[in-house]
Parts: C-alpha cells; structure tokens; sequence
C-alpha cells in the first residue's frame, strides 16, 4: 500500500466525530477532543492517520478558522436533520414532504452539497402536490363536475 492510499483513507475519516473532552489550558491550540467515527480502525489500518489519531480513534482538534498546516481541526456541525443515515433521511424527507420548516433543510442542503441539491427539494415539494392535483381532476370528472 502507497502513501497516497494511506492518505486517501485519511481523509476519509473525519466525517463524523462527537466531543469528549475540552481542556483549552492543556492544549491551548487544540482544545477539543473528539471520537471520530471508525477512529480506531482507521488507525489500524492506514499509518498516515497515526499522526493525528490516537489508538482508541480520538484525536485533538481545532476550530477550522483557527487551524493551522497540518492540524486537524471541526469542519462544520452535522445539522439536526441530514441525509446521512436511512434513519435521519427518512424524517427529513417526512418533513420536506410536509413543507415543515424544509427550508432549513434546503440551506443547510445547499451549503454542504452545493446547488444543484436544491432540484431534490423542489422535485420532492412539487412531484406529490402534481399526482395531488391530477387525482383530484380525475375524481370530479368522474362525476362530471
């Protein structure tokens, strides 16, 4: 295995990851400790990740504005209802369907994706209020209305 594949798989990994620890006074540079998803078997797996994880798969980070060259730090905050999980993807798209607060939704979509997401809210809002609409013309033509 190259160094490039090494690099790849950690990359990879800082997708996910829950606070632990704070202790701004013992790592003034990097004060939060986070679990990182699959830590641990990243470690294992790909020795580039063994310079910023800890065996366990914890590792020190930093706020993204503050983060220098090379240290790993918080990209962004996993908004409340995601497409990440079968779980949090059914309840979002619940919530779109019912055009619940979607727009929050639709920002924090945007934002992490990019613009062309915005199309699968539009088509998700849309699509059901057409069928709607076209069953309702087709039961009061049944009845000559």
């Amino acid at each position: 295995m190259s160094r490039d594949d090494d690099d790849e798989k950690v990359k990879q990994v800082g997708r996910h990851a829950q606070v632990v620890d704070i202790d701004p006074k013992g790592h003034p540079g990097t004060p939060w400790l986070v679990n990182v998803s699959y830590g641990a078997r990243v470690y294992a797996t790909a020795p580039a990740a063994r310079r910023d994880l800890f065996r366990d798969g914890t590792a020190w980070v930093t706020h993204k504005d503050l983060a220098g060259v090379g240290v790993p730090a918080i990209a962004g905050i996993v908004p409340r209802f995601h497409f990440d999980d079968l779980g949090h993807s059914l309840v979002t798209n619940f919530q779109v369907l019912t055009t619940a607060n979607w727009n929050d939704d639709l920002y924090d979509v945007v934002a992490s994706v990019g613009t062309g997401f915005a199309v699968y809210f539009y088509a998700v809002i849309r699509c059901p209020e057409w069928v709607a609409w076209c069953a309702l013309t087709l039961w009061c033509s049944s009845f000559g209305l």
